[in-house]
């Protein structure tokens, strides 16, 4: 059984209007936490991987976590001197299932709960979230590759986790990397281009707006021209008109 997380609707002020979201109960104490949806309904694995992200143990409907007494739980199972051997080990597949979505990966990670000692850290349980989002944006586990200059070392720096963590993690739930001889120098002559393209497009709208400023100026001097010329005509036909007064009479 896994949480769907309905859409729910809270009124967050006396006179404020009701805000949609997604809410999750702490099994042990009760405490609720609210995801605002302002979008409508938000896919359940991405409300599970946020409410992951703010220390949440996300288990079945009706067993979350809280963070405080995820850390609590977590304490006084530390304390125990008597923990059995095999309580302690991962609860990991022990054959490589690949995942294709980060959907899938979500579900596999909340139906199998962790033992009580192996209860992961806020900020451990924050990071897992953040791999699993990265992999599913920037891995193609159809191909097997990374997309733009993305790699496991690329991953492990943006999430903080250790870099033989995200190589298991990538390889058991999304696929292992299927990468070429020539993959390499790819990968760095499509980041050269792309900057190389990306300074290109700089300069262009440099020079772009450079051009529309000369423009506007060009305007404004063609229009003081125009002025100076009508007021010089307008000046030269007073002065033939003086001249002509105090011209001699012809006889």
């Amino acid at each position: 059984m896994k949480d769907n997380f309905p859409l729910v609707h809270r009124k967050m002020a006396d006179d404020g209007a009701p805000v949609s979201g997604h809410v999750i109960v702490c099994s042990a104490c009760g405490k609720e936490d609210f995801f605002a949806a302002r979008r409508g309904r938000v896919a359940a694995v991405h409300v599970a991987a946020k409410f992951t992200m703010r220390g949440w143990l996300v288990r079945d409907a009706g067993a979350h976590v809280c963070a405080a007494c995820n850390g609590t739980f977590r304490a006084q199972k530390t304390s125990s001197k008597h923990v059995a051997a095999d309580a302690i080990a991962p609860a990991l597949p022990q054959h490589p299932v690949t995942i294709h979505s980060f959907e899938e990966a979500m579900s596999k990670s909340a139906t199998v709960a962790p033992p009580a000692q192996m209860v992961r850290s806020p900020a451990a349980a924050t990071g897992l979230g953040l791999l699993y989002m990265a992999l599913a944006d920037n891995f193609d586990p159809v191909k097997g590759r990374y997309r733009g200059d993305w790699s496991d070392e690329k991953v492990a720096k943006e999430t903080g986790l250790a870099l033989d963590f995200v190589r298991q993690r990538r390889e058991t739930d999304f696929g292992p990397l299927n990468e070429g001889p020539d993959t390499d120098r790819l990968r760095a002559e499509l980041v050269a281009l792309e900057r190389q393209h990306a300074g290109l497009v700089t300069t262009i709208n440099a020079a772009a707006a450079r051009g529309e400023t000369i423009i506007t100026e060009m305007r404004a001097l063609a229009t003081q021209v125009w002025t100076a010329v009508t007021t010089a005509n307008l000046i030269a036909g007073k002065i033939d008109a003086i001249k002509t007064k105090f011209a001699p009479v012809t006889p």
